[in-house]
């Protein structure tokens, strides 16, 4: 399995009961993992296939919500499809995640949650690099074995990614013929997902060169205001495009996205106050956009390593 995934106590079994029978992996090989607990059921299924790891993951929650954790011991790219869940229901996404990085799984109450994590082989990814250049990015990481989470944008769960996904839990051929079989379906499934990711960019591309003027007018609106509320999905409506389509085109002018270029000014704005002046922190919360002293104070201590009393007193000027 590509991802661990930290679940409470539980019975645990390394079969199937009948009841959940139907969710079981038709591939030679799959080891099964069955908790059930007062808090619900988990089903895990993983199995290696031509070279990648494919799990499928499954639970009901019956009780209270549940706020899980997914790492890995070492660092991984692979491709979550996410069937059923309160996460991007019916999205996928490639991911690559660093040794000992984890990433939040909230499961909702009363609620089914079903994904399949896929990792494609790394001959494989590297034979497709040349075509989907924004594999680069996940392969880099991957070689320098950087220690962080790096994803690719959502995608809709396709028809192609649906009957290619069928195929390898219904397969019935055998010997090299389905080892075959299972490469050109993973290999199938991967492409699907980063072809349509490339079409996506490459539209929003366009709409971005349309709507290279506005952008710069929001660019020039932070570095003026920085304490406003910048709502991402309102500014995106107003100028008839995407979200996506607005945050690559301020990253493509900036580097980053509107909220980090909206915070990196706002702490400046913070640092230049401190220094020059003689309000209180609080006051210098409101000044740069936030009304809670305590949250500013958190952001500031995160972005500069110092809390803000300690800055002022460290760089103020004589």
């Amino acid at each position: 399995m590509p991802v661990n995934i930290s679940l409470p106590d539980g019975k645990v079994l390394s079969e199937l009961p009948t009841r959940y029978r139907k969710l079981a992996l038709n591939i030679p090989g799959t080891s099964v993992q069955f908790i059930s607990g007062r808090w619900g059921v988990f089903i895990n299924q993983s199995v290696e296939i031509a070279g990648h790891l494919y799990s499928e993951l499954y639970a009901e929650i019956t009780s209270s919500d549940l706020s899980l954790t997914l790492s890995s011991p070492s660092p991984v790219i692979f491709l979550q499809v996410s069937l059923n869940s309160s996460l991007h229901p019916g999205h996928l996404c490639m991911r690559y995640l660093g040794a000992d990085v984890s990433i939040p799984l909230a499961l909702s109450a009363h609620k089914v949650y079903h994904s399949i994590y896929i990792e494609p082989s790394v001959s494989l990814l590297s034979q497709l690099l040349s075509t989907y250049s924004m594999l680069s990015e996940l392969m880099t990481a991957f070689v320098g074995l950087y220690k962080s989470l790096i994803e690719l944008p959502y995608g809709r769960y396709s028809g192609t990614v649906r009957v290619e996904l069928d195929k390898i839990k219904n397969n019935q051929l055998t010997g090299d013929a389905r080892i075959k079989y299972y490469d050109n379906r993973i290999a199938d499934c991967t492409i699907a997902y980063l072809d349509g990711v490339h079409r996506r960019a490459f539209q929003d591309s366009r709409l971005i060169a349309l709507f290279d003027t506005e952008i710069l007018s929001l660019i020039h609106k932070i570095e003026s205001s920085p304490e406003l509320l910048f709502n991402i999905e309102d500014i995106a409506k107003n100028m008839g495009i995407t979200e996506r389509a607005l945050q690559n085109g301020f990253r493509l002018k900036t580097g980053l996205t509107v909220l980090q270029y909206v915070q990196q000014l706002r702490m400046s704005k913070a640092k230049t106050l401190l220094i020059r002046s003689d309000l209180p922190i609080s006051d210098i919360g409101l000044e740069v956009g936030y009304s809670d002293s305590s949250f500013f104070i958190r952001v500031f201590k995160k972005s500069t390593g110092v809390a803000p009393g300690r800055y002022r007193s460290t760089f103020s000027e004589v």
